[in-house]
């Protein structure tokens, strides 16, 4: 039904699928023995007979076990328009990724993260 549509993507391989899911599952794992070994020292909730809840457990162990360790990847700092090159700013983490500092460098990259790179902007 969805092979219509203008946006739909191309079929991967049986063998991309399969090692983008047991990636997944590796870094769960990894994040499900590191909640079983060490006890998280977070906000815990009390007294909230009759309110909804503010946090969500999965939401909570996914943000702390899973998106922490690639959160590098994510959200990196541009300091130039995004046309067919775009300029990094260079960051560090001395904490396992719960805080970056700047490393005071700059790096030119190539732009193959939005339209912009076709020289559309």
């Amino acid at each position: 039904r969805y092979d219509t549509w203008p946006g739909s993507f191309e079929k991967c391989s049986l063998l991309t699928a399969a090692l983008t899911h047991l990636g997944l599952y590796i870094l769960m794992m990894l994040g499900f023995l590191n909640q079983l070994l060490f006890k998280p020292r977070g906000a815990v909730e009390r007294n909230r007979e009759g309110y909804a809840p503010l946090y969500n457990p999965f939401e909570q162990f996914f943000s702390r076990y899973v998106y922490r360790r690639v959160r590098h990847i994510f959200n990196r700092p541009i300091c130039s328009a995004p046309g067919a090159t775009l300029v990094l700013k260079e960051r560090h983490t001395d904490d396992y990724n719960w805080t970056f500092s700047w490393s005071g460098s700059r790096r030119t990259c190539i732009n193959l993260g939005s339209y912009n790179y076709l020289g559309f902007a």
